[in-house]
């Protein structure tokens, strides 16, 4: 066992989940801290689909912030984000300088990877053209390729904002805690504000449904509810909108509920086993239930009542489980760093976040203390 192994799981100063006095404040910056924090924990293991060859990575050290990187994909450094959680860094710095605008994120979007730091796409196999050595190479997902690919083809898109790709994938559950946590309390505009950033890169019903979801869990804890609490109340609240109303999107709502009161009730069954039967790939909704199963087990089992005991522990399983556990372990963060603010994130995590100051500093410029 490591030296810092050991000091994880020291968690000193840890508080008890049902002992936080947190104000609201608190509550999100420890959620958008918590998120990023973890997305980068989860970095170096990610888009890993078999879970032994993770195992065998991992053996004689904790899965966070493995060293070296060795996912399959793409080259970043040791405590970088992964692409998702690298997008949602990227709608963080631009709602700090111009505040919320649905337009002003999108010509972030497009600056930053159509004619910025990260203008070509680059895979462990396709790496960076050497002709080009000022230009940052960074991993473009299926969504990011064709809303480039839109905006340079028709540059009235990026007018109405409808440059986003057909595309279902994870990046909408990611993109969907920075509405949450800047959003306010008025749950329909959050709603809404979801919808606006998830189309940017993804203009398809499916993805803003799966955007939703997470949010409305993400929303329930930093109202104050527990993260078990959360993820009930969200389904129940789907289950009832879908009784209410009769529409497409109502019935994804619908979907979702269900799948959440699923990761509840099977709560007693291991993650990696939820994981391989709902799916570990990036697909709609696959995330949003195996996060909110790991929620639901690290805060309902024995020894539970510590919130940064629970973050690792959840954090962990989520990378162990394998494929896309970026977003996996984002929401995990998000809901625990909102149920614990700051304190739930291990003083090591945020050493090794090579954006941790950064994103803390924008974070309380946006929230105004």
């Amino acid at each position: 066992m490591t030296r810092l192994f050991v000091i994880v799981l020291a968690v000193v100063g840890a508080a008890s989940l049902n002992q936080m006095k947190l104000t609201e404040y608190d509550r999100r910056l420890g959620a958008i801290v918590g998120a990023l924090v973890s997305d980068a924990a989860t970095m170096p293991l990610h888009w890993i689909y078999n879970t032994t060859k993770i195992a065998e990575l991992a053996a004689g050290q904790p899965p966070e912030f493995h060293d070296p990187p060795s996912n399959p994909y793409y080259n970043y450094t040791l405590g970088s984000n992964t692409p998702f959680g690298q997008q949602t860094l990227l709608y963080l710095r631009s709602i700090a300088k111009s505040g919320w605008s649905p337009k002003a994120q999108q010509r972030a979007y497009f600056d930053f990877y159509g004619d910025g730091e990260c203008a070509l796409h680059a895979t462990k196999d396709v790496p960076c053209p050497p002709w080009q050595p000022n230009v940052t190479c960074c991993y473009w997902d299926a969504s990011t390729k064709v809303f480039i690919q839109n905006a340079r083809s028709n540059a009235t898109c990026l007018t109405d904002l409808s440059c986003g790709a057909d595309d279902t994938q994870a990046n909408a559950l990611a993109h969907a805690i920075l509405p949450v946590v800047f959003g306010g309390n008025n749950l329909n505009t959050v709603l809404q504000e979801v919808n606006d950033l998830v189309r940017i890169t993804q203009n398809a019903d499916l993805a803003v449904a799966f955007g939703v979801g997470g949010a409305r869990v993400l929303f329930n804890a930093i109202q104050g509810m527990t993260a078990s609490d959360s993820i009930t109340a969200a389904s129940k609240a789907m289950l009832a909108i879908n009784k209410a109303v009769d529409s497409i999107a109502v019935k994804q709502d619908f979907g979702m509920a269900a799948g959440l009161a699923w990761s509840i009730a099977v709560v007693k069954t291991t993650i990696m086993d939820v994981t391989q039967e709902v799916g570990q790939s990036c697909d709609y909704p696959n995330n949003l239930v195996t996060a909110s199963h790991a929620l639901n087990q690290v805060t309902a089992g024995p020894g539970a009542n510590n919130v940064q005991q629970a973050l690792v522990t959840a954090t962990r399983q989520a990378i162990l489980a394998g494929g896309e556990s970026g977003s996996r372990s984002m929401l995990v963060g998000a809901v625990l760093g909102a149920v614990g603010g700051l304190a739930a994130i291990p003083g090591s995590w945020k050493q090794r976040y090579n954006h941790y100051e950064e994103v803390v500093e924008l974070a309380q410029r946006i929230l105004k203390p």
